[in-house]
């Protein structure tokens, strides 16, 4: 009885440290270069605590960049953002994200690659404990994700996240 209980302890400590870091997600709306139809693609970065998140590093890999590539040449850049405000969505566009590279002269825009994905997201939670987030889901790290160098040009749209109902701590 006091071995379940001392469980059920354990598991309610780890769901609560978890909280935060279980609301802050993201995801890449649009189309690569590739498509028809084409849509200009989007990032979206999402906290939906009702605490801010006092700095993010995305690692997005991209391949292809026009005139600069050959053909699957991939690039793994890191996007820091100081930070994301409590029940905010980011959105930043293609065209506002550039990247540097060893291999070229200067930056470049990761709207002129011709494919892009966001591979895992590393952010610092209210409490200070460093979290990463990518398709298998959401672990305590110690470090952020490591690459080449991205910038952000200008602000990211931002606009209220759905779904905030987080009470702050």
């Amino acid at each position: 009885m006091a071995e379940d209980q001392l469980q059920q302890s354990r598991d309610e400590s780890d769901l609560d440290k978890r909280r935060q870091a279980s609301k802050i997600n993201y995801w890449v709306r649009g189309t690569s270069v590739k498509e028809p139809a084409r849509k200009p693609r989007t990032l979206h970065l999402v906290n939906r605590s009702a605490d801010p998140v006092y700095l993010a590093q995305l690692r997005i890999e991209a391949f292809n960049f026009k005139g600069w590539d050959d053909d699957y040449s991939n690039h793994d850049f890191n996007l820091p953002v100081e930070g994301i405000p409590p029940c905010s969505e980011l959105i930043f566009k293609a065209a506002d994200l550039e990247v540097m590279s060893m291999e070229w002269a200067g930056p470049k825009s990761l709207g002129d690659a011709e494919g892009w994905n966001v591979m895992e997201a590393g952010f610092i939670d209210r409490d200070g404990v460093m979290w990463q987030r990518d398709y298998h889901g959401i672990n305590e790290v110690n470090e952020l994700p490591d690459g080449e160098t991205g910038v952000l040009l200008g602000e990211p749209q931002i606009q209220e996240a759905q779904e905030c109902r987080d009470e702050a701590t």
